[in-house]
């Protein structure tokens, strides 16, 4: 006699994520770097608020990049400084 075993199943599994990535530039611009500094705090800080409020600790947001660079336009030929740019 020929021996056998056969086995068949199925199974699923539903989770709720646990996380999430989400890509968000934050900018300002100023004449004066301090002002715009300030500015682009204020912008992040009330970021995180938003994001604590719904749910989200401080803890779990991180940033990749942050800069500061002056901005210019050109008008006939000649450099016209626009201000400071802070980005993260």
């Amino acid at each position: 006699p020929v021996r056998s075993i056969t086995v068949s199943g199925m199974a699923e599994r539903s989770v709720a994520p646990d996380e999430a990535h989400i890509d968000v530039t934050l900018e300002a611009t100023n004449l004066k770097l301090a002002d715009a500094k300030a500015a682009h705090d204020a912008k992040l800080k009330k970021l995180f608020a938003i994001a604590e409020k719904n749910g989200i600790p401080q803890k779990n947001l991180s940033t990749q990049s942050s800069s500061v660079q002056p901005s210019y336009s050109y008008s006939d030929n000649k450099r016209i400084f626009n201000g400071y740019r802070v980005q993260t």
